[in-house]
């Protein structure tokens, strides 16, 4: 302690380089209360500043301690001042000062240990929030609010370079910067504010600014920092850049900068920084596949949770169990959460992360029955993306296929680039489950395939080792035994291999243990014969029948697909059918596979005889004899492709075939290919951009003249318009002028030709 007392007491600090509102103090009293009230006589801040050679921000300062102060007591904030930055550095230099060694310290100042506290806690230095764990933000006080509210007043009257530099100022002069303002930042350039501030303004571009530019930025701050003696500060800058690397998925690199920091702070007993270093070492060691290190953290984590009984604590646990995959365990820290007293935002987003680890663990009512009923999220909301993956997840679960994909591709759609890195796999392999319990497995695998390569690419090591494994490239090693998601792929391997009911109940078993029976729904189509097995023998599956009733395991339900972007070609179970349909037939059918593609959909009635036969004298014999040599020509059971009346309405109903079209393939090709152009991934978007264009043989609805097949060509050839024309131009950015060539004269022949 003596050491350490000598140092702190002998060493020089020039606090004017630090904090710039020190340099300009040694001004008299009568200096200051002239220039303020010359200020307050005509108003001209600017004019003022340079009649008494001072700085703009530094009059209006003393105009503020002297609104506060009076007369008497402006000359005194010198001394209060100059002590306040004293106190504050003591900590900045050794950031595990206690405040009993910070009064010893100052002992010949006769400083109490709560004012000491208070001015800490101003700096934000102690007592952090919970709220922002991750962030430098320090309390609301009287003076921020003052401040902010002069600072917005700047820039509103005009935001030329001198009210920036003012502002900028005034923003840096402020002890801490609060939480849920940090918007104003954004207005103000990097070069009028302080290496704290320039800290604080990077948490509001989180958000907007590639992380590879956040990287760079937050180095140089800590950098600065350090070198200034802030390092407290230079703590809070390291935590928000193992956060920035771990949106850009550099786990080694996490756990050495953790480590230097976890030195750095000696013994400091802040539980909001060590929540902060703790949940983001437990991420990157999962990342790293080293889940053992992991759970040491989860523990870590349930210590600080007894003295930071919150939300937030909860909502990070709760989190961390869902980077290992230990959804039932995520689901009892998101309830605590949500039991917890919030806010609007954190409920709805509480919410959305209870239904996501539900509709994993496969408890699909319960999500779609109490957290996302009535939750109120539209499709402009921000959140959107994650509501849709969802439903998707829920759709699949209840075996209704096409809703989920239709879910699937709004997750695609609406997804910001920085979330697209996750769902892109999630939405993927959800995508090659359908297409494999459709029983088009070569289709699912190409799927995987495809997007395998991003994955390694953006180092999400789980995902490539869950691709693998389905698409039986890998041999699994008992050092991922403890990674749930890989253990449940490895007991369903072993499970299709032995074909032991056994071995199959043993992987059901553990993934509903660790809350992931969703997950096994999804994985189960890769391993079919385990079920068929079971199935076989009369034996409990476990499985929903909505599921065992998709076509990889009904082997008796009729899948169909049709062609009809150019000339109409039909399958049925991926073998081509030779049938001459009529344009009613086909008009129909066509119909049908958009709007009643699984068993449960149905059409009403009265639409179809609108528009087919709204002249006819008999229609109900009209639409019976085209039913019927449907049903003749594509050998559909009868009691499959029926008309059934309901509460006083007929309608044609599905009862027990799947049908799938081009026209579906296309649309989902051209989402995964916006993705992909969204991520900057030009030759992966590239490929399904073609792969999406190929599919166009020609007009559809060709020599079919009925309301809706004119409706749907329309809508159909000015949407290949629209898409053609934005690759046009993206083939046109990437200088590939050949193919925008070549894109726009098949453009031109189908729309003409």
């Amino acid at each position: 302690m003596s050491k350490f007392l000598n140092i702190v007491l002998t060493k020089h600090v020039n606090y004017g380089i630090i904090f710039p509102e020190i340099a300009n103090m040694g001004h008299s009293i009568e200096k200051r209360i002239k220039a303020v009230e010359a200020y307050n006589k005509n108003r001209k801040i600017h004019a003022v500043a340079r009649k008494y050679s001072i700085n703009a921000a530094t009059l209006w300062r003393w105009n503020k301690w002297y609104q506060c102060l009076g007369k008497k007591d402006l000359g005194s904030v010198n001394t209060r001042k100059e002590l306040e930055i004293e106190i504050m550095m003591l900590k900045e230099k050794k950031p595990d000062l206690t405040l009993q060694q910070a009064k010893t310290l100052l002992t010949s100042k006769k400083i109490s240990i709560k004012r000491i506290y208070n001015i800490w806690k101003k700096y934000g230095l102690i007592a952090r929030s919970p709220a922002a764990p991750f962030a430098a933000y320090g309390p609301l006080t009287a003076e921020s609010t003052k401040t902010l509210a002069q600072v917005k007043l700047i820039l509103k009257e005009n935001g030329n370079e001198k009210n920036l530099s003012i502002a900028g100022k005034l923003l840096s002069e402020l002890p801490s910067f609060p939480d849920n303002h940090e918007s104003i930042l954004t207005q103000i350039p990097d070069k009028y504010l302080s290496w704290r501030r320039r800290l604080d303004k990077l948490d509001a571009e989180f958000a907007t600014t590639p992380k590879p530019v956040l990287h760079k930025k937050i180095k140089k701050i800590r950098h600065h920092l350090q070198k200034q003696g802030l390092h407290y500060s230079a703590l809070l800058a390291g935590v928000f850049e193992i956060l920035i690397m771990h949106w850009m998925r550099m786990p080694k690199d996490e756990i050495k900068l953790n480590l230097e920091l976890q030195k750095q702070k000696g013994k400091l007993r802040e539980p909001v920084l060590n929540l902060a270093l703790s949940f983001l070492a437990g991420t990157a060691y999962t990342e790293m596949l080293d889940v053992k290190n992991s759970y040491r953290y989860v523990r870590r984590l349930q210590k600080l949770q007894r003295s930071l009984p919150y939300v937030q604590t909860y909502t990070l646990i709760g989190d961390l169990l869902t980077f290992i995959t230990d959804y039932k365990n995520a689901i009892v820290f998101y309830k605590k959460a949500f039991s917890c007293k919030h806010s609007k935002p954190m409920n709805i987003n509480l919410r959305l992360k209870i239904s996501l680890a539900l509709a994993i663990a496969g408890d699909y009512r319960t999500v779609e029955g109490s957290y996302l009923k009535n939750i109120g999220i539209k499709p402009d909301s921000h959140n959107y993306d994650t509501f849709s993956l969802i439903k998707a997840l829920c759709a699949f679960g209840q075996g209704k296929i096409d809703k989920a994909r239709n879910w699937l591709q709004q997750c695609l759609e609406r997804s910001k680039r920085e979330q697209l890195r996750n769902y892109i796999y999630t939405a993927n392999s959800c995508l090659a489950s359908i297409s494999c319990a459709l029983g088009r497995p070569k289709d699912a695998r190409k799927i995987l395939k495809k997007v395998r390569h991003l994955q390694l690419k953006y180092r999400l090591q789980r995902a490539v080792k869950v691709m693998d494994i389905v698409l039986g490239s890998m041999h699994i090693s008992e050092k991922y035994d403890q990674i749930p998601t890989l253990c449940i792929l490895k007991k369903l391997s072993r499970a299709q291999q032995s074909l032991k009911s056994a071995d199959y109940y043993s992987a059901f078993q553990y993934a509903r243990k660790k809350g992931q029976t969703g997950f096994f729904h999804r994985m189960i189509v890769f391993f079919p014969e385990s079920v068929l097995a079971l199935l076989k023998k009369g034996k409990p599956t476990n499985i929903p029948n909505s599921i065992l009733r998709l076509p990889i395991f009904n082997k008796a339900a009729p899948v169909f697909h049709i062609k009809y972007l150019g000339n109409t070609v039909i399958y049925r179970n991926h073998k081509y059918i030779r049938v001459k349909l009529n344009p009613q037939e086909e008009s129909l059918f066509i119909q049908i596979a958009q709007r009643a593609g699984e068993p449960g959909k149905i059409i009403n009635l009265r639409e179809i005889i609108d528009n087919y036969w709204q002249k006819s004298r008999n229609p109900a014999n009209r639409l019976a004899h085209v039913l019927v040599q449907l049903r003749k020509k594509l050998n559909i059971p009868k009691h499959t492709l029926c008309t059934v009346r309901h509460s006083n309405a007929s309608r044609i109903c599905n009862m027990g075939f799947f049908v799938t079209t081009d026209y579906n393939d296309f649309t989902i090709n051209l989402i995964q290919a916006r993705a992909f152009e969204n991520l900057n991934e030009w030759p992966s978007a590239k490929n399904k951009y073609r792969e999406a264009f190929c599919m166009i043989r020609g007009a559809p609805f060709r020599n079919i003249y009925d309301n809706w097949a004119d409706s749907q060509r329309h809508i159909i050839l000015s949407m290949i318009e629209h898409q053609m024309s934005l690759y046009i131009n993206s083939s046109r950015l990437h200088k590939n002028e050949s193919e925008a060539i070549f894109l726009q004269k098949r453009l031109d022949s189908i729309l003409h030709g």
